[in-house]
């Protein structure tokens, strides 16, 4: 005989179940009718294939091919390419790839922190307006051909980040710090925004940590500093079998270095508009109002 909590338990279960599919379906219709039609033929997305397919080709990115963000994305998709062959829908299938890996773990966490209704109208806000939308004449701002996939590697090992940090804070184990590291270490050889978001996180979780009053071993600590350390390191000792160190180092780092040693970030007219330090205080104030108005919304 089901007991009636028994039977609340399986009809929320398949209400979860209905929400999860009705996203799925979501999803593929804005798939469907994005279809082939995401980037831009001529601007920007084109470096995108390029990069990868000469590094594919054993070309050795920053000397042969320069690039202003740091090389995981490239070397992981010239891997893709030497794998499957390139093409525009190699790179398609993988961003869907990780596209879903963002989706689900986006759901587990809005799931924790508001419940299954909150994730589920989350998720479907984030399908319909951020997935595959083109709301510009470049469309090259969306998760199956994006601008740059190290924006969008970089969500996914932050989303994972954060996943990881819920689970040390309340117990710290070696494992666990090694893997919060490591995800941190990642953001470092990806894009300066997505080293700072993964920064902000991790900064947030330790300080969380030391409000509970609790030890935390010297091991955890050292620990998550290796993890850190690890992606680094690892392209260091690769460039180091073409380069010499300095430089093997240089290039392993260049996607934080590139924002104090590149001119094309600080003299370029376009990067400077691109940063909004063409017009900083009236760019502050409209992001500060956006925020604001961004902020009353959810306190609704």
């Amino acid at each position: 005989m089901v007991t009636p909590e028994a039977a609340r338990s399986r009809a929320r279960l398949y209400w979860e179940l209905a929400g999860l599919l009705s996203i799925g379906g979501l999803t593929v219709y804005y798939l469907s009718i994005s279809w082939r039609k995401w980037p831009d033929p001529t601007i920007d997305f084109g470096r995108e294939l390029y990069v990868p397919w000469r590094l594919s080709q054993g070309a050795l990115l920053y000397r042969d091919v320069d690039d202003l963000y740091g090389p995981l994305s490239q070397y992981l998709n010239s891997i893709l390419f030497k794998s499957f062959g390139p093409g525009l829908m190699t790179l398609v299938t993988a961003n869907l790839v990780i596209f879903t890996a963002i989706m689900g773990t986006l759901y587990g966490l809005f799931r924790r922190a508001w419940g299954v209704l909150a994730a589920q109208v989350a998720l479907a806000i984030f399908v319909s307006v951020f997935a595959f939308g083109q709301y510009v004449g470049v469309g090259n701002t969306n998760y199956a051909t994006p601008y740059a996939h190290e924006t969008t590697h970089g969500i996914l090992v932050c989303v994972l980040l954060t996943t990881v940090l819920l689970r040390w804070i309340p117990a710290p184990t070696l494992r666990n710090s090694v893997l919060a590291g490591f995800l941190l270490g990642l953001t470092a050889v990806l894009k300066p925004e997505i080293m700072l978001a993964g920064t902000a996180v991790t900064v947030v979780a330790i300080a969380t940590r030391w409000r509970t009053g609790q030890r935390t071993s010297p091991a955890v600590w050292m620990g998550a500093a290796m993890g850190a350390l690890l992606p680094t390191l690892g392209f260091a000792a690769f460039f180091a079998t073409r380069l010499p160190w300095g430089q093997a180092l240089t290039s392993a780092c260049r996607a934080w270095l590139s924002v104090t040693t590149s001119a094309r970030y600080v003299a370029e007219p376009v990067q400077i508009v691109f940063l909004g330090l063409d017009r900083p205080w009236a760019h502050f104030l409209n992001h500060s109002f956006a925020v604001g108005c961004a902020l009353a919304f959810f306190g609704l």
